[in-house]
Parts: C-alpha cells; structure tokens; sequence
C-alpha cells in the first residue's frame, strides 16, 4: 500500500510545486494543500462519534476502516480523473535541458540534491519537524485515552481541535511570512509549539486537581494552539523548497521539480517510519499494554512525559537546523 502510496503522491507534490510559479504562490498552494489534507483527516474523528459511542467495538473500528478506506478509493479516482485528460498538455514555459545521462544520472542527482546546502538544511529540518506532528497525532492519541481518560466521544473533540488549528493557521502563516519571511514565520511556529509543550505539561502534572470537563476545555485549547504551530511545518518547509528547486532551474536552466519531490518522499517516508518505530519501542520500554482499558499510574505519566519530551526535542533540534537556512525573500526577487 505504501509502494503505491508513493508511485501517487511523488508526482501529486511535484505537480503543486509545478503548478506554483512565484515565490508567495508557492507558499499559498502548499497552504491550501495543507488545509484540504486536513480536512480528509477531520473524518475518523468524526466517523469516531459515529460508530463507536461510548464503547471501543471491532465492528466500530472495522465500520470506520471500511468508510476510509471507500473514501480513500473515491477521492483517488477523482484526482485521476480530473488529471488524466491534461497529461499531454503543453503550457507556454521556458525551454529546459534535457538530461540524457539515463538511470545513472537520475541516481547522482537525486541523492546528489541534498549537496546542496540550503537544500539538506530544510530536508533534515523537514524530516525532523515532522516528527512533532507524528507526537501530536499517534502518541497524543494514548495520552488522551489513558493519561487524561477522555472517552471516545471526547477524544475527537481534541483531535478536531487539533486539526481545525491547523487547517486555520494556513492563512495566518501566509501572512506572517509576507510581512516577515518564511524561515522567520518557521522559527516562530516551533516557537510556538514549545510554549504549548510547557503549558501542556503543567495540565498533565496538575491533571489530578482539575476536574475532567476542564480538563477537556484546557487540553482542547492547547491543542488548537499547537495545530496552529503545527500547521505551518507542513506547508512553508515545502514551499521553500520550492523556491530552492527554481533557484536551481533558473541558474542551471535544468528542470529536476520531480527527482526533488522524489526525494523529499524518500527522505520524509524513512523519517516517519523511524519516528514509528521510536513511538512503539518507547511504548513498550514503559510497560504499555494496549490490550487493558486501563494503565498503571507510572504508564500513564509516562505517556505524558514521552509526548511533551518527543514533541519539544524535536522542535529544538529542527530549530537549530532551520536556522542556518540562508535564503531570504530578496534571493527570490525575480518571482516576487
């Protein structure tokens, strides 16, 4: 599913970097990519309220597997669909080179890519950010459960609050990296997401003192401040991506849009498979057993731990690694 999942969204991402032609379009398709991504996302939260209620059945899981799964399938039609019949289209852009090296020069350039020094800074960057928002969405999912013990009818709420923060700071990062740059409005959502972090943790320690309705509010608060945060490390690392690949075409005069949005793939599939595997082992380590209702006391504060620490390393770490991305708006005045 994953192989096939790739062969479709690597030419899909290169498609938005094509479809964008200047340096703000870039950052405004990613944004509303970002906003309709989340969107779909919206939907098991909601079929949660559905088909499972009060109680956690495996004919309510299976009924929300069989929904997404049909929606899954409906969606890519209509994507292909509504593609297929441009697939010869020829549009009025610049003559670029053509590479005849063949299956070697597509292997130097696409590892050759991340030579490039801005480039590598915001793949790394990108990678390692990103396993904020893996934290959030599957870890943040037991800690509802067991370290708050939110029900299935109050654990959506959380994660839709999660997502509408996301899907709403789109257009708040537009504006914020128009009035500053990109990198700087970048800064600042991981900024944002560490003060979160901390006002999380004094809920998680105090948890015991709040009754389970404020709590609700608090964490659905916080949360939806973390979306917002959250949000723009998925839209603005790709669209200054993007202006790294033009910058690229516009010196070189060679068009390499699709080996870049491939590796981008490549480097953000091996990022999440491995902050995965991080999350499971780390579940394990504390003595996590998925098959009680309910966890120990010392499980349940770990859980919290292991977010809060997860999703504020990763911050720090992608912070010192985007600050040293050297581009700025003036390098791309000629799209302006």
């Amino acid at each position: 599913m994953e192989t096939f999942n790739t062969c479709y969204s690597t030419p899909y991402g290169a498609l938005g970097l094509d479809l964008s032609k200047n340096y703000y379009d870039r950052t405004a398709v990613q944004n509303y990519k970002t906003a309709f991504s989340f969107l779909s996302l919206l939907v098991p939260s909601l079929l949660m309220l559905v088909f499972l209620g009060d109680h956690r059945t495996v004919d309510g899981y299976l009924a929300i597997a069989a929904v997404t799964s049909t929606l899954c399938i409906l969606c890519a039609i209509v994507c292909f669909a509504g593609t297929y019949k441009h697939r010869t289209l020829t549009v009025d852009t610049p003559k670029v080179k053509e590479d005849k090296r063949g299956i070697a020069g597509i292997f130097e350039d696409f590892f050759g890519i991340i030579r490039q020094k801005n480039v590598g800074r915001l793949i790394a960057g990108y990678a390692i950010s990103l396993s904020a928002g893996a934290f959030l969405t599957s870890l943040g999912l037991h800690v509802f459960t067991y370290t708050f013990n939110f029900s299935t009818k109050q654990i959506p709420i959380v994660m839709i609050c999660l997502i509408a923060g996301i899907i709403v700071g789109q257009p708040l990062w537009y504006h914020v990296s128009r009035k500053t740059d990109k990198i700087t409005a970048l800064l600042n959502a991981l900024g944002m997401l560490l003060v979160c972090m901390a006002v999380f943790a004094l809920v998680m320690v105090f948890r015991s003192f709040i009754p389970i309705n404020s709590a609700l509010v608090l964490i659905s608060m916080v949360i939806f401040a973390c979306g917002l945060g959250t949000g723009c490390l998925y839209a603005l690392p790709i669209s200054m991506y993007a202006d790294c690949i033009a910058l690229q075409k516009e010196k070189t005069g060679i068009d390499k849009t699709g080996k870049s949005a491939g590796f981008l793939t490549f480097c953000t599939k091996i990022s999440n498979a491995f902050i995965l595997f991080t999350i499971g082992l780390s579940l394990d380590i504390i003595g996590f057993n998925g098959r009680v209702g309910a966890q120990s006391l010392n499980v349940q504060n770990w859980l919290g731990y292991l977010l809060v620490v997860g999703v504020s390393v990763t911050c720090v770490v992608a912070m010192l690694i985007y600050s040293k991305y050297t581009y700025t708006k003036d390098d791309f005045a000629q799209t302006l």
